[in-house]
């Protein structure tokens, strides 16, 4: 240990560990006491200022969602815009993608592995890693309801004030191919639950 340099463990085995008999109130035991006593006290207002901190950012991201803004980062689809009375805007490709995906769906003939195909077919790219959509995500597009001007936020709905790529009527078409898809393959599975001899 180079001279004058004192560290934590230094200080906490003069207190702690066994050695020569200090006086319990000499300054060196006082001193290291003050010192723990201070280090425990920082630690104590740093993780106040931290606690407070996350709450204020809780309650400003909440305010920002009554307000009909989404508050942190943007659904596929849409960009943020330093448009302080519009800060998310629909994205001039992807939001073609989302549009598209949903029109072939609520057609109701296609499944969502035929409608990544279509989409593929058609020149849309999901994303440059990624041409054609991964199945799981499409399911989890398709149940957005950002797309339609609502937030989720903390369990709860609230209406945006950002631009909707889907008429609600749309939405609700996919929804009910959806469910009515789940419903057929219950159906499915119930029937040959018990073998097929």
């Amino acid at each position: 240990m180079s001279s004058g340099r004192i560290t934590v463990q230094h200080r906490i085995a003069a207190i702690f560990l066994p050695g020569p008999a200090i006086p319990r109130t000499s300054p060196a035991i006082n001193a290291s006491r003050r010192w723990l006593c201070d280090t425990d006290h920082a630690d104590s207002v740093s993780q106040y200022y931290s606690d407070n901190l996350r709450q204020e950012v809780r309650k400003g991201q909440t305010e920002k969602v009554r307000q009909g803004w989404f508050p942190c980062g943007v659904p596929y689809g849409y960009i943020n815009s330093p448009d302080r009375d519009k800060p998310i805007k629909p994205h001039p490709e992807k939001s073609k993608f989302i549009v598209r995906m949903f029109e072939l769906f609520a057609q109701g003939t296609m499944s969502q592995e035929m409608v990544a195909d279509r989409l593929h077919a058609e020149g849309l790219i999901y994303r440059p890693t990624a041409p054609k959509v991964p199945i799981a995500t499409m399911s989890d597009l398709l149940h957005n309801r950002f797309y339609i001007g609502d937030i989720l936020w903390r369990g709860e709905f609230y209406p945006g004030k950002h631009q909707p790529l889907i008429d609600r009527q749309m939405w609700q078409q996919v929804q009910d191919t959806l469910k009515g898809r789940n419903k057929k393959l219950n159906d499915v599975v119930h029937t040959f639950a018990g073998g097929l001899f």
